[in-house]
């Protein structure tokens, strides 16, 4: 295990942010989060915010985590106090009692698991509890004058800790355990702790990260910070050691490159309470290699299309173009589709989509023609998005949806703090189309789906070949309807996480978490078959076994149970949050039995404790007068917890907006690398003098861009007489295509298919720069062409012969 002795590093893009983070990022400036962030002091408007943040402060932090193959455990311990303590021009004054604030920025998939506040001489363990009886009692404790700390978990799933009595004269040392899955990408395994966890300011942080790693890598980079690496004596663990004096102003990143493995893995933790009781991790990354012909991979395209008034004229005449490209390259029959335009409001093609085939796809050509027209007022995509994620997937038919537009959305941020809490069944595409484009969006809501983005002008040669790429991208090989095969019931209990697995891409990795109970003590000593099984971009049916020994496991401990549980929860907590009728709850007592037992705070559950004071405190407390919760995106207005109050939802985006906390040197990471084409347009401004060269260039360009126009009508005009599986019949339209004989006999009466071969070798020949347009129309030709042959005939040697007889009747 562990890594070799001649470990390398590798320089990474900053690219593999997690999205989480990267949102927040992009959607305020720095200052006005982590001001926010750790223990802030309340006070009413007789004390300066300047006063209290001098007063009284973070003065130094540890961290220590725990990085495995599939989780991490991440404990951090702050120390609060005076920050100038021998100052005689701080007059606190006689009333030093405070209620404070306690803020944590945690992404979906993590929770916090432990909390402790030691206060006064006194170490304060929280207890988990039900939310409402830990809101009862940390009110209780306040009103008969004692300290008390809630911790509970906000609607938008933020962490905020309210800590009741605390005077500003004495330290406060407040520590917390996150539990988080690893994040993963290009082969690497990601560990991050953000700065937006940490407040700003200048003080000593002292960080170890322990690598506990079952996997063999090569390669590992630490972002940022200058660091020491040292091994365990036994060499399996790596142990990361970072020292600052000057806070976190940078994320810390650890990157570590696994070494390639093709079988599935399994991660088995015993119960230190229950020996019948064990958490498992398996852990899949599928080579997906498959001959292209042979694809027949179902799922569900969705167009979402601007039809506002700003597409008027040339947009919207490319956008209905376009959308004709984009159904023709449609596979044949193992896929549904729908068209959807939105404006002011939005309207649907089908009430439901609809499977492929020569009638939908002859309706679709109808209304693409005579409504698809910018008549439909503003923009508004949140409605159009939300009608179509509220509708249950279907595991068979793994959703894609495109969107396109040329403008900016009202509510961005809710968009997509909406799609990005939304599970991972469905991928968002994004076309922004012209500079008028609002190239964040485009760029945040595929980021936030899942999925991929381009920006388009509309005078651009390749306007059609960008968007069909993203087709291509969507097309490409997957493992879908997964399943989990436990082992017999009568036998075992389990409980998966997470519930509904999404599909699973080329190169991708997922991890499927269980927590088991065995039903028979004697089957401790067995050894077990689970088999994750799915449907192939084929068609076929694959099962991977994986074997879990009970009898050798990773270890003793609750770590990976926290995990699975953590993940189940959310897994829980987002199918509720679908549910939109009688304000039902359906799984809150599940969830409640096991953040219970797993001591997670969750949508049901809270941490509190209270203390007795020596001499209790009477007063009134001071009022929260803080920007807001600071991680709560949408905070909703008169929303209460303990007795801090959030501001409303316009005051937040006013302050975000106006920059009220700038001053910070913060730059936002750059995006993913994509095409180059992403950010071209933006370039266009040729500043040349010479108005003679302009005027001859732009001259060209139009004639180009107009004589490119007409190739693609022409094309168009072709793909438009194809059937929906790929074939061309023979009709007074595509007879004359038809322009020389089969010289094979086995196939010399099949005309349809002879026909099809010829378009093929046309359309190759002629249009050699539009490939990229037609690429999904001729793989689906050649895919019905190939279902037709006899044995002894090959694709490759019918192409090659109609391309050698084209060439010969046209010189």
């Amino acid at each position: 295990m562990g890594t070799p002795d001649n470990l390398t590093q590798t320089n990474l893009l900053p690219e593999c942010y997690y999205r989480f983070f990267r949102t927040l990022e992009e959607s305020a400036n720095e200052n006005f989060y982590r001001r926010g962030a750790g223990l802030i002091l309340s006070h009413d408007n007789t004390l300066s915010d300047r006063f209290v943040g001098h007063v009284f402060g973070l003065k130094s932090m540890t961290i220590n985590a725990n990085v495995t193959d599939t989780c991490s455990l991440t404990k951090v311990e702050q120390r609060y106090g005076a920050l100038h303590p021998n100052d005689s021009t701080l007059k606190i004054g006689d009333d030093s009692n405070f209620e404070a604030v306690y803020s944590l920025l945690l992404p979906p998939y993590a929770a916090i698991s432990s909390l402790e506040v030691e206060y006064e001489g006194k170490l304060l363990v929280a207890t988990i509890k039900e939310k409402e009886t830990a809101a009862n009692e940390y009110n209780d404790a306040i009103a008969s004058g004692n300290s008390a700390f809630l911790a509970s978990k906000s609607q938008s799933g933020q962490f905020q800790v309210s800590l009741g009595n605390i005077d500003i004269r004495s330290s406060v040392v407040v520590r917390f355990t996150v539990m988080s899955d690893v994040g993963y990408h290009m082969n690497y395994l990601q560990f991050c702790l953000h700065r937006f966890w940490f407040p700003l300011g200048h003080y000593p942080v002292k960080i170890t990260i322990d690598l506990k790693l079952k996997s063999n890598f090569d390669k590992f980079e630490v972002s940022n910070y200058q660091y020491k690496i040292t091994k365990t004596t036994d060499s399996l663990n790596n142990i990361i050691t970072i020292e600052s004096e000057d806070g976190l102003p940078k994320n810390i990143m650890v990157m570590v490159r696994l070494l390639e493995s093709d079988a599935p893995q399994s991660f088995v933790e015993t119960s230190p309470a229950d020996p019948n009781q064990y958490a498992v991790a398996l852990s899949f990354k599928p080579k997906l290699d498959c001959d292209s012909l042979k694809v027949r991979q179902k799922a569900e395209f969705i167009f979402v299309v601007d039809c506002s008034g700003s597409m008027e004229g040339t947009r919207i005449a490319l956008t209905r173009r376009v959308l004709h490209f984009l159904v023709r390259s449609l596979p044949f029959s193992s896929v549904k589709f729908n068209i959807i335009r939105f404006g002011s409001n939005f309207n649907k093609m089908f009430p439901q989509s609809k499977i492929y085939d020569d009638d939908s796809v002859s309706d679709s050509a109808m209304y693409i023609d005579n409504k698809v027209h910018a008549d439909l007022g503003g923009t508004e995509l949140y409605q159009p998005l939300k009608s179509i994620l509220s509708q249950k997937h279907d595991a068979e038919y793994p959703r894609q949806i495109i969107v396109l537009t040329d403008g900016g959305v009202s509510g961005k941020g809710h968009l997509i703090d909406f799609v990005r809490k939304e599970d991972s069944t469905s991928r968002i595409f994004t076309v922004g189309i012209g500079n008028g484009a609002d190239q964040d969006l485009v760029r945040s809501l595929a980021e936030a789906g899942g999925g991929e983005c381009r920006m388009v002008m509309e005078n651009s040669e390749f306007f059609e070949s960008e968007v069909l790429e993203l087709l291509s991208i969507s097309l490409r090989p997957r493992i879908s309807n997964l399943t989990m095969n436990w082992p017999n019931k009568s036998e075992v209990k389990v409980i998966q996480a997470p519930r509904n697995i999404r599909p699973i891409y080329h190169n991708e990795r997922m991890v499927v978490y269980g927590l088991i109970t065995l039903l028979k003590p004697e089957d401790s000593m067995k050894s077990y078959t689970v088999s994750l099984q799915g449907t192939s971009p084929t068609g076929q049916t694959l099962t991977y076994p994986i074997e879990l020994d009970l009898q050798n496991t990773d270890g003793t401990g609750l770590m990976l149970h926290t995990a699975a549980a953590t993940m189940y929860i959310a897994s829980l907590e987002y199918e509720e949050s679908k549910i939109t009728k009688d304000n039902s709850k359906p799984h809150k007592k599940t969830i409640t039995e096991l953040a219970l037992k797993y001591n997670l705070v969750s949508n049901y559950t809270s941490f509190v404790v209270s203390a007795d004071r020596d001499q209790p405190n009477y007063e009134t407390l001071k009022q929260v007068n803080i920007l807001n919760n600071f991680g709560e995106l949408y905070p909703r207005q008169g929303v209460k917890l303990g007795s801090s109050v959030l501001v409303s939802a316009d005051r937040y985006q006013s302050q975000a907006s106006s920059g009220c906390c700038s001053g910070g040197s913060y730059t936002p990471p750059p995006p993913p690398p994509t095409k180059s084409s992403f950010f071209n347009f933006f370039n266009n401004n040729n500043n040349n003098n010479n108005s003679t060269t302009q005027t001859s260039s732009t001259t060209t360009t139009q004639t180009s861009t107009s004589q490119s126009s007409k190739h693609k009508e022409l094309l168009l005009s072709i793909i438009k007489l194809q059937n929906a599986n790929g074939s061309w019949s023979v009709t007074s339209d595509t007879k004359k295509y038809l322009t020389v004989q089969c010289p094979l006999k086995e196939i010399d009466s099949q005309d349809e298919l002879w026909l099809t071969v010829l378009i093929i070798a046309m359309l190759e020949k002629d249009f050699p720069s539009m490939k990229a347009i037609y690429s999904n129309s001729i793989l689906k030709s050649k895919q019905w062409i190939n279902d037709q042959l006899p044995p002894n005939i090959t694709l490759e040697k019918l192409l090659e012969t109609a391309q050698s007889l084209t060439k010969q009747s046209n010189p």
